[in-house]
């Protein structure tokens, strides 16, 4: 059983803004998801980002998610790859929790 496909490239008449419906951890502004529209076919990247994690979905500009594509989650954090204290750890795992929950919504 196949996707359903992914729209046609949207095409933003000049002096126009289309609705985009973000949920509410994105990060991202309006114009910089318009200007990702083309780049994209049609669909919005929403991002959320923090000082360790980041977080991303693929959604139609009405919200709706992307069925062909998952939630990603990045770990940014400064000291990932050389260690850590057991303070940074918890603080990492915080900022996982949050990032997981709201990628699940």
């Amino acid at each position: 059983m196949s996707a359903a496909p992914r729209p046609a490239v949207l095409a933003v008449p000049p002096g126009t803004q289309p609705e985009i419906v973000c949920p509410p951890w994105c990060t991202d502004t309006l114009e910089e998801h318009v200007a990702e529209l083309g780049e994209w076919e049609g669909l919005v990247i929403h991002h959320h980002a923090n000082e360790s994690v980041w977080h991303s979905r693929v959604a139609y500009p009405d919200g709706t998610p992307d069925p062909t594509e998952v939630p990603l989650i990045q770990v940014v954090h400064p000291r990932a790859m050389d260690g850590m204290t057991i303070e940074q750890a918890r603080e990492l795992l915080e900022a996982l929790s949050a990032a997981i929950e709201e990628a699940s919504r």
